[in-house]
């Protein structure tokens, strides 16, 4: 394979050797960044992250685990499976297809 602009410095390979060899390490890095990404995706809110940078922090939490898989040579350990969003949406109309809430039953709630 040819490479262009690509410097693989020892300490570069010694990385790659250690991502690819079976001892955990792959493991013991994926695992620390999905427990990064639940607890972005659960607490952002409370750690004062707004939606968008909540978003923007899970999707780059997804790259570099998509990356490290690649250097790796592992599959990586996709978050959600690439359903199709109408098939999605479709299920979950269905799920509250026929539940309604009434003005009247959500003003006595609130009092």
């Amino acid at each position: 394979m040819e490479s262009k602009n690509i410097a693989l410095t020892p300490e570069a390979l010694n990385v790659i050797a250690t991502l690819q060899h079976k001892n955990g390490t792959y493991t013991f890095y994926t695992n620390a960044l999905n427990r990064l990404f639940n607890f972005v995706l659960d607490q952002s809110d409370e750690i004062g992250m707004s939606d968008t940078e909540a978003i923007h922090t899970l999707r780059a939490l997804q790259y570099i685990r998509e990356d490290l898989a690649t250097i790796a040579n592992r599959q990586p350990d996709l978050v959600a499976d690439h359903t199709d969003t109408e098939e999605t949406v479709e299920k979950v109309e269905a799920t509250f297809d026929g539940v309604s809430v009434s003005t009247e039953e959500a003003g006595e709630d609130e009092q």
